[in-house]
C-alpha cells in the first residue's frame, strides 16, 4: 500500500520485508536509500511485536501493523518510520514514529502523522488515534501531535496521552 502527499510517500512494509530488516539493516539503507539508519533496540523490538501480531491475522489487515516507511519525494530518501499497533475492538489505532534526527524540525513528521491518520478515517471502523506513553521531555513529539489536532487525553508526570476522534481529524 502506499499513500502519498505533496512531499512525502508512506509505503507499507510487507511481513516479508519486516522480517529481512529484523535481520538486517542494511536492506532499508539500499532499498530505501536511507541515510546512516541504525536501528535502535526499541524499533528491533517493535518490530518482532509486529511480525509476531502479523503472522496470526489476516493479509488484509496487516496495513494496521506494520511500519510504513517514510519517503521524501524529492530525493526518494527513506528519513524514517510510521505506523500503526493495530485497531482495537472501540475503534482506537495507536499511533507511532521516529525520523532520523538530520529531517527533524522541517515538518516531515508532521505531514507523515497527518497522511498517516487521515487513511486511517477512510476506514470507518477507525474513530480514533491515539498517541500513548509520550515522554514529557520529548517536546518534539508533542509539538507534532498539537499540529495534528491530537488533544491530551491523559497525563501524569512523565507521560502523556494523545487522541484524535474521527470528527476532529484533518483532511
Amino acid at each position: 500500500m502506499i499513500i502519498e502527499s505533496n512531499r512525502l510517500i508512506l509505503e507499507s512494509l510487507s511481513l516479508d520485508e519486516l522480517q529481512d530488516y529484523r535481520t538486517s539493516e542494511t536492506l532499508i539503507k539500499e532499498t530505501y536509500n536511507t541515510v546512516d539508519f541504525e536501528m535502535s533496540n526499541s524499533q528491533s523490538k517493535a518490530i518482532e511485536i509486529k511480525i509476531e501480531k502479523m503472522l496470526k491475522i489476516n493479509l488484509a489487515k496487516h496495513d494496521w501493523f506494520t511500519y510504513w516507511i517514510i519517503v521524501n519525494k524529492e530525493n526518494m530518501n527513506g528519513m524514517g518510520l510510521i505506523g500503526f499497533k493495530g485497531l482495537s475492538d472501540i475503534g482506537e489505532a495507536e499511533i507511532g514514529y521516529g525520523i532520523q534526527s538530520i529531517y527533524e524540525g522541517n515538518g516531515f513528521m508532521t505531514e507523515a502523522t497527518k497522511l498517516l491518520t487521515n487513511w486511517a478515517f477512510e476506514d470507518k471502523r477507525c474513530l480514533a488515534v491515539t498517541a500513548k506513553n509520550v515522554l514529557l521531555s520529548n517536546v518534539g513529539s508533542q509539538k507534532i501531535l498539537q499540529k495534528c489536532g491530537f488533544v491530551i487525553n491523559n497525563d501524569n508526570d512523565e507521560t502523556i496521552d494523545y487522541i484524535l476522534k474521527r470528527h476532529s481529524s484533518i483532511l
